[in-house]
Formats: structure tokens, sequence, C-alpha cells
């Protein structure tokens, strides 16, 4: 959900929207099954549909009450994987100069870092039409089915046998589950129900984390992870 501040074309955004699933072939993917198969049938071409909702009938205080509700509602929205679209966008107006756009899309198209890139191509898309030009954004060279189809075709033969080989020899003995010496037993049935926790930490670590990750060539959440399961392996 992005808060949009100042004069809003709708029209306008609503055509960016369509031009940024036009550059971007995984948002115009699907993943019908064939004879029980997911395949991935990318759609020549997609329109966004960018329904509004006018809020401003409602007292900031109704606002700030209403609008995490229907974020929340049309994140519940289901997609079908199997025919598509994955990708949905709607808009809520607050006053004449605020608004805000909610992008809804699977997991299986796009990942926190993917959306990024996504939001940056939408702002130079819109900028670009609401100017009256012609977007400048360079054609992608390759799309991401592309890139899928080299990973697979690299992770073959000796690279696989290596992988696993390692992994087999690494995982080797390891227990099916990991008994923590928590204050309460296993339930015999697993719920997997998860909580939330909440840790913030400096900026001074958050600095030495990311460098450490540069140094590694890793991301940061691959270092995050190494440390929790080292704080797991204590146990």
């Amino acid at each position: 959900a992005l808060r949009l501040i100042g004069s809003l074309n709708i029209a306008v955004l609503e055509q960016s929207l369509t031009e940024l699933l036009r550059r971007h072939e995984s948002l115009r993917t699907s993943f019908p099954a064939v004879n029980g198969v997911p395949l991935q049938k990318i759609s020549p071409d997609m329109t966004v549909s960018l329904p509004v909702t006018d809020l401003r009938h409602l007292s900031p205080e109704e606002q700030s009450d209403d609008v995490p509700r229907r974020i929340t509602d049309a994140a519940r929205q289901t997609f079908n994987l199997s025919k598509g679209p994955l990708f949905r966008a709607a808009l809520l107006r607050l006053e004449e100069s605020s608004h805000i756009l909610i992008v809804m899309t699977h997991h299986i198209l796009v990942d926190n870092w993917s959306m990024k890139i996504l939001i940056r191509d939408l702002f130079q898309l819109y900028g670009d039409l609401s100017s009256g030009k012609t977007p400048c954004l360079p054609e992608l060279p390759i799309q991401f089915a592309d890139f899928s189809c080299w990973h697979r075709e690299w992770i073959t033969g000796d690279v696989l046998e290596t992988q696993l080989s390692f992994w087999k020899k690494q995982l080797a003995g390891v227990p099916p589950l990991l008994e923590l010496p928590t204050d309460r037993p296993r339930p015999p049935v697993q719920t997997y129900r998860g909580g939330m926790e909440h840790i913030k930490t400096d900026a001074e670590l958050t600095a030495r984390l990311k460098t450490l990750s540069q140094e590694s060539g890793m991301t940061l959440f691959m270092t995050v992870l190494a440390d929790f399961a080292a704080l797991l392996s204590l146990y």
C-alpha cells in the first residue's frame, strides 16, 4: 500500500500499471496444471483496471480506522493460480490530493526485492506518461522466465551432483525434529502455529551486519538467518 500525495491523474496511473505488466512478463504469468504438472503460461497482453473508492466523506479519524481494514480485505482476496490474473490494484481517495494505491500480487510472482523494482518502474512510467512522453525505460534484455530456464540448465549434471553430495554429507544424521528445551512438551499433533517477535538493532550493528554480508557475498537476510541457526545450534 503506497501513500500518494499531490495531484494524481488516475487514468494515467491505470495506464502506467498496464504498461508495467507489458514490461514484466512475470506479472502476466499464470500456472495451469497439465497432467498434474504446473506450467508457466505468459499472456501476450493484459490490462489493469483500477477501481477507485472515494473516502472523502469520512473524517480523518474514520479514515484511520477504515483504510487498514480495506487494505487487509484486499490482501485477503484469493488468486486463481491456474487462470490468473495474479496482479491487481485498487485506489483509495482520501482527499483531492491524497490517495493510497493498493497493489496486490501473488508471492509466486513477486518477492520484496522485486516489488521495489516494480514500484521504481511504475513511478518512472507514470512520470513519463503524465508528461506526455513515450516511456523511456529501456526494454529488458531478458525476462524472469529466461533466467529460470538458464538456472534449470545450469543446475544439472556435475553441478547438481556436487551440490547434492555436499548437502547430503552436511545433513547426514540430522534429527527430523529440533527438540528445543521449551517450557512445555510438543503436542501429539503439530499445529505449526507460530508467533512473531520484533527485535530492533542499533545503527552500528546493522552496518556491521551489512558489511559482513557484502564481504561474504550474501544478502542481509542470509546473514541473519545464519545467526539464528547458530543460536539454535547452542540448544
